[in-house]
C-alpha cells in the first residue's frame, strides 16, 4: 500500500510509499484519526522532500481506499528515535469541526435529513459566505428513516454531530472524492456484524 499526498486543492503532490508503521483509525459516531511512522531516508534532498509532502493541512490517501483521507496535523521526530518522524492527522471528518451552529436552528425529519441541514446551513451554504467549507458537498439521500426534531444554537458542529450521532446510533463521515474534487459529507446506517445477527 502506498500513501497520496494532495493539497486541499486535491492536487497530487508525492507519494510516500515506504514507512515503518500506519495506524488509521476510522470511528462510526466521532472522527477517526492516523499516525503515520516513517524513518527519513539518509539522501538530505530525499528527506527535504519527505518532509515537504508531510505539512499541515495536506490530506494522505491510501492507495486501496481512495475515498478515505486524512488532514495531517502536526509531524514531529520521534523522542526515542531521531531518525524516525510522526506523522499525526484526524480524518476528514474533522473538517466540520472548524465551524459551529450561528444562532438558534431547528430542524425536523429523518436524523439523516437533519444532520445533513445543520451541516448544509453551517458549512456548505451558510448566511455568511467566510463560514464555507470549500468545496463540501451532502451525500445522495440514503433512505435513513428514524425520525427525529433537533434544535441547537451557537454548538461546535462536529461536536453536534457526534452527538446527534451517538444519540440516534447512526453513523457519519467525510469521503474523499478525487474524481470530482469534493468532500462529501455522509451519513450511514451500521450493519449488525454479530454472531446473533
Amino acid at each position: 500500500m502506498e500513501l497520496m499526498v494532495f493539497n486541499k486543492q486535491f492536487e497530487l503532490q508525492g507519494i510516500i510509499d515506504v514507512f515503518r508503521s500506519l495506524r488509521w483509525r476510522t470511528e462510526f459516531y466521532k472522527v477517526g484519526e492516523s499516525e503515520l511512522h516513517l524513518t527519513l531516508p539518509e539522501d538530505e534532498g530525499e528527506t527535504l522532500h519527505i518532509l515537504s509532502l508531510l505539512m499541515k493541512d495536506n490530506l494522505l490517501v491510501k492507495s486501496d481506499s481512495l475515498e478515505e483521507a486524512v488532514v495531517i496535523e502536526g509531524a514531529v521526530i520521534d523522542e526515542q528515535d531521531s531518525e524516525t518522524i510522526v506523522v499525526t492527522g484526524s480524518k476528514l471528518d474533522g473538517m466540520i469541526g472548524d465551524r459551529f451552529v450561528w444562532g438558534e436552528q431547528k430542524h425536523t425529519g429523518t436524523i439523516e435529513h437533519v444532520m445533513k441541514q445543520f451541516v448544509v446551513k453551517n458549512a456548505i451554504s451558510p448566511t455568511k459566505s467566510q463560514r464555507v467549507i470549500p468545496n463540501m458537498v451532502i451525500s445522495p439521500n440514503r433512505n435513513i428513516s428514524k425520525a427525529a426534531s433537533e434544535v441547537n444554537s451557537w454548538k461546535d458542529l462536529g461536536l453536534l454531530i457526534e452527538e446527534l450521532a451517538l444519540k440516534y446510533d447512526i453513523g457519519w463521515r467525510v469521503l474523499f472524492d478525487l474524481a470530482n474534487k469534493k468532500y462529501v459529507f455522509d451519513v450511514f446506517e451500521g450493519k449488525n456484524r454479530s454472531i446473533n445477527q
